[in-house]
């Protein structure tokens, strides 16, 4: 069961939980790692989030670093001046061969752009493909307490280590 298709009633939800609920029929595929502090996504949010993480994972389970032996794939986020940063970031040591997005991105961007009042920008190179997304919180989640949960981690060593790949970009 994906988070789509759970019944609505929390006000947030953990950005984790989130991704881990819709990546685990992928898990098998490659190498998935997650890194960030925790992040509450309000439900209003969290339906189309879900969304588009689905449409991701399974675009790269078809054409991308999913589809790969040697395939990576990183999700890194952090929290930052009520908004937060996602990035997707796939990659693959042997490279790859071009994929077309057009189609795929075009659907993804009028997601994130319409639905989720946010901001899509793509980079390609030889190696892989990264997607960031920022997305602006309400002012309730955006001041939401951090909290430690041994399943996410203290989050500061995550939000440190996303927020240098975010910077080396």
């Amino acid at each position: 069961m994906t988070f789509m298709s759970k019944p609505a009633g929390e006000a947030a939800v953990d950005l984790r939980a989130l991704l881990n609920t819709e990546l685990e029929a992928y898990r098998s595929a490659g190498t998935i790692l997650l890194s960030g502090a925790p992040v509450m996504v309000p439900s209003k949010l969290a339906i189309p989030l879900a969304h588009a993480v689905h449409d991701l994972a399974a675009h790269a389970a078809k054409h991308g670093v999913l589809a790969a032996r040697d395939g990576l794939l990183w999700i890194g986020w952090l929290r930052e001046n009520g908004s937060f940063a996602l990035r997707w970031e796939e990659s693959r040591a042997s490279g790859g061969r071009k994929r077309s997005e057009k189609g795929f991105e075009t659907g993804l961007r009028r997601l994130v752009e319409g639905q989720l009042v946010g901001q899509l920008e793509r980079i390609a190179d030889a190696t892989g493909l990264t997607l960031l997304i920022r997305v602006p919180l309400p002012p309730m989640a955006a001041n939401a307490d951090d909290h430690d949960d041994p399943e996410i981690g203290s989050g500061a060593s995550d939000a440190l280590a996303c927020e240098g790949r975010l910077a080396a970009r």
